[in-house]
């Protein structure tokens, strides 16, 4: 049975999507059976593996839709061999007819229950709020990882990722876990040194021990679709992922 991930936080350009998309393709390179899943109607995880969500027959919004026979018919494989389900921007309409509805939280849980055999890890990206769609991805994961920014950060993002990660886990999925807390675009000054400081003061146990520079690489390779990991090896950002 796979391990699943689902990586959330509410603040844009913490690294969400990249961290997801480095991560699948990072525990691909190792043998590992992984289906990355883009639950965001941006798509940008999808996008970020050099996928066009428009070109596609089907996505994750169609499985949703009940417009595929099962979810495998809507499972890609892209160029370097990785399987994703793909995000599409009509999954915001999906998002907003799940309002009222609680059922419809357990159907992203249900979905991937169909092929949780078939993998050994499960990654999602969720969207950059505490929307409907984000609150299924923590129902159907084990666990959760949350990017921090170090460039621009404030507690109020991780504190809201907590907070929400707690309720899930007292409401609905006891089973839910933070695995831990990953700094991103970090540099070598005195801020970040502070920064973790602060941090470990509140959440010391869930600091991962590692984390990813920043670097102009990064979003070279995020605009051609292929993941740093890939992409430059070697570069320190791929070195920490």
């Amino acid at each position: 049975m796979a391990k699943k991930f689902a990586v959330v936080i509410r603040k844009g350009g913490s690294g969400k999507t990249t961290t997801t998309t480095n991560l699948a393709a990072g525990l691909h390179q190792k043998s590992g059976r992984v289906l990355m899943v883009d639950i965001d109607s941006q798509a940008n995880a999808t996008k970020g593996v050099g996928l066009i969500p428009e070109d596609l027959a089907y996505t994750l919004n169609d499985v949703f839709a009940g417009r595929v026979g099962g979810v495998r018919d809507a499972i890609v494989t892209n160029s370097f061999g990785l399987h994703i389900l793909p995000g599409h921007r009509d999954l915001s309409q999906t998002e907003q007819g799940m309002v009222g509805n609680p059922d419809s939280l357990w159907r992203l849980k249900e979905i991937l229950a169909e092929v949780e055999n078939d993998y050994d890890y499960i990654i999602i990206d969720t969207p950059p709020n505490e929307g409907m769609l984000t609150y299924s991805a923590l129902l159907a994961a084990d666990r959760a990882i949350i990017p921090v920014a170090a460039e621009s950060f404030t507690d109020d993002g991780l504190a809201a990722a907590m907070a929400m990660i707690g309720r899930v886990q007292q409401r609905s999925n006891p089973q839910l876990t933070v695995d831990g807390i990953l700094f991103t675009k970090t540099d070598r000054t005195q801020f970040r040194d502070v920064l973790s400081d602060d941090l470990a003061a509140n959440y010391a146990a869930l600091i991962y021990p590692f984390d990813v520079p920043r670097g102009t690489h990064v979003n070279h390779a995020n605009s051609l679709g292929v993941p740093i990991v890939m992409y430059m090896p070697s570069h320190p950002a791929a070195v920490g992922y």
